[in-house]
């Protein structure tokens, strides 16, 4: 029998014909077509996931080999139960391997390689203006080193920058998973964004996060696209007939009530909802969007794992094309009967359908609104959840998503802060909800969305952390209180002299200054190696923003000339680098 998917493997694309075997007997009989088929890529699949490539050639020998399964019809003779049993698992596995197949085309620079690209990842949230001002860039010089020590202590092998990941992706940077690309990139992708950044003035992503971002850099979506299309154009690659060969069957298939079992129906639908990721017509999500809105009037009620994906298939398609305020409104109820749904999965599918939907431009977002936040007033400290981690990831990135580009339309960011810091004094968090929250709380201050008091919480929160924890907690938690003390200095600069440059701290902030610096001379003390040597790489950097040249000469030589000082090196490189 071929197992359902559970929440956990949701988008899971790593899928290693090993694991199979037992599922997926490759043996002759009434199916030899599909033996012959399977066989010629069991060498390869023994060392290698069907699923990648590193040529053209390869490519389209395995999609060939993949389709011809697809394919396959029962016999002509009489089918027993085994036989179709075998015939289906078989189909069910080839629609999961030729959908990995084609996902793999993410990888960049080179498509299929994962030995020399990484999967494209376009995040939700916008770049923010702060980071282009003279201060932002003075707090990148200090962020990016934190930043990258904590992507090489979770051994994540990635070149993707600070703030350009969501955040429930902090310790998945790596993985294919939900939200891999933005509603932006696929509007751009399918034509409905002329390589412009979607964000405009009515728009409630025109925040003051983002509102002027688009002056600096480009805008995400037509970046991704433009290095994605330039990648299959130098492998030669045609995925457009592809997808649509694979659409045109999955709609025979999806066609006729009955035309195919259950599993199958399911893994197709799976697939679809994975593929549009990579649609590349407008076309497609019409498609995809008519035929799943009429699945789920006629679905049995009882099937909870197809319903999962076709709310998501739903509102995904949903937030890319225009729609009339009565069809947003069904979409709507569709959306809040997943959330209220007591099955994990269906409720993770439906989070992340939410913030597809929240995420799409113009107004059309207002009548989510309310149910976004009162779900998230009922459930955000609610103990339910805490026993299923990607639940909770997905529900504190739509807490943020809301609480950043939608602060003047709910009054739920107190609450959020509130709760976000709690968890972060709590015990026995899972290290990626932690890291979840975390950066959650610095968006929300390069957002300046949040009063100066949160501020100074977020600032104790991280001292405590760095004083007190694991590198895996205190590395994320001094990148953290380096933006807070960054931003309070910047924003109170802007808003008493906009036109001047920001000048040296006044003595009650170099006070407050100094605990801090005297906290990061602490740890080099009593930290691992690799952090001393984050920190003084940091330090003169840090130490000139908020100090007079004589008082960080002073206190480098102080710290070097300790008798306590078990890094002395690292000191010296400080010391050279302020004298």
């Amino acid at each position: 029998m071929v197992c359902e998917p559970q929440a956990g493997d949701v988008f899971e694309i790593k899928w290693n014909i090993l694991q199979f075997r037992g599922v997926v007997p490759l043996v002759g009989g009434a199916h030899s077509s599909v033996t012959y088929v399977i066989e010629p890529l069991k060498p390869s699949t023994d060392k290698r996931r069907l699923s990648r490539w590193i040529s053209r050639q390869q490519f389209e020998e395995t999609w060939m080999a993949l389709l011809g399964v697809l394919n396959t019809s029962p016999s002509a003779e009489q089918e027993t139960a085994e036989d179709e049993q075998e015939r289906v698992a078989v189909q069910c596995l080839s629609v999961r391997c030729i959908t990995s197949l084609l996902l793999q085309s993410l990888q960049l620079p080179q498509p299929g390689n994962p030995h020399s690209s990484t999967l494209l990842h376009q995040p939700r949230d916008k770049p923010f203006a702060f980071v282009h001002t003279r201060c932002g860039k003075r707090l990148q010089a200090v962020r990016t080193p934190v930043h990258e020590a904590l992507l090489k202590m979770l051994k994540l092998n990635t070149s993707m920058a600070w703030g350009r990941s969501n955040i429930e992706k902090m310790c998945r940077h790596t993985e294919y998973s939900l939200g891999q690309v933005s509603v932006e990139y696929m509007c751009v992708a399918v034509g409905l964004a002329e390589g412009a950044d979607m964000t405009s003035s009515s728009s409630p992503l025109s925040s003051s996060s983002s509102s002027s971002s688009s002056q600096y850099s480009p805008p995400g979506g037509s970046v991704g696209c433009l290095r994605r299309e330039a990648s299959l154009a130098a492998a030669g690659l045609d995925l457009r007939s592809c997808l649509h060969f694979l659409l045109d069957l999955y709609t025979q298939w999806l066609g006729p009530p009955d035309a195919i079992g259950q599993p199958l129906l399911t893994e197709t639908i799976r697939s679809v909802v994975m593929l549009s990721d990579i649609f590349m017509e407008s076309s497609q999500f019409d498609w995809m969007l008519s035929l799943f809105m009429d699945m789920y009037r006629h679905h049995p009620s009882e099937d909870e794992i197809l319903a999962q994906y076709l709310i998501l298939g739903i509102a995904k398609a949903a937030a890319v094309v225009s729609l009339d305020s009565d069809m947003q409104e069904k979409i709507r109820k569709f959306v809040d009967l997943g959330l209220r749904c007591q099955m994990p999965s269906t409720q993770l599918l439906s989070f992340h359908g939410l913030l597809y939907m929240l995420a799409q431009p113009g107004d059309a977002t207002s009548p989510l609104l309310p149910s976004a936040t009162e779900y998230l007033a009922k459930h955000l400290d609610d103990s339910a959840f805490k026993d299923n981690e990607l639940n909770m990831l997905a529900l504190w990135a739509l807490a943020f998503f809301l609480a950043e580009n939608y602060s003047s339309k709910q009054d739920l960011t107190p609450k959020i802060v509130q709760v976000s810091l709690n968890q972060c004094n709590g015990d026995n968090l899972p290290l990626s909800l932690y890291l979840c929250i975390l950066h959650g709380l610095e968006r929300l201050l390069l957002a300046d969305v949040i009063e100066s008091q949160d501020n100074e919480l977020i600032i104790k929160v991280c001292i405590e952390r760095i004083r007190h924890s694991k590198p895996a907690e205190a590395i994320p938690a001094l990148g953290v209180m380096l933006s807070a003390l960054y931003i309070a200095q910047g924003v109170n600069k802007r808003r008493s002299q906009p036109s001047i440059e920001m000048e040296p701290a006044n003595s009650e902030q170099r006070a407050a200054a100094l605990e801090r610096a005297t906290l990061l001379f602490d740890r080099i003390k009593r930290g691992y190696p690799f952090e001393a040597d984050l920190i003084s790489e940091i330090l003169p950097g840090f130490l000139g923003e908020f100090f007079p040249a004589q008082d960080i000469l002073n206190k480098v030589i102080g710290e070097f000339l300790s008798n306590q000082q078990p890094y002395p090196q690292f000191l010296a490189a400080v010391l050279f680098k302020v004298s």
